[in-house]
């Protein structure tokens, strides 16, 4: 076998594989970046500025068997994310090897 039958046999062999994730090293698997969250403004009544759109500021919901849960959207802080992590595009993982 050449080297180049070679390399063409560990490029198709690679371009077959799956890629694993891997949590993203910049956010810690957030998927936003720290710091970023904005905390919903209290003391006014019906205002939304801030709030997380799934909970709407509580910080958790109440699921359909009946127990409170924490929001997955925004962590429990009740505040909407600002900063979306570049590295993986929001994902919280990344792609590789």
């Amino acid at each position: 076998m050449t080297e180049e039958e070679s390399e063409a046999m560990y490029r198709k062999a690679m371009a077959t594989l799956p890629n694993k994730q891997h949590t993203c090293t910049v956010c810690g698997g957030t998927g936003e970046v720290a710091n970023t969250t904005v905390r919903p403004r209290t003391g006014l009544t019906g205002s939304s500025e801030g709030q997380c759109d799934t909970c709407h500021g509580n910080g958790s919901f109440r699921t359909p068997s009946g127990y409170d849960a924490v929001c997955p959207t925004c962590g429990g802080l009740g505040g909407r994310k600002t900063t979306t992590c570049r590295s993986c595009q929001g994902r919280g993982y990344v792609l590789g090897w």
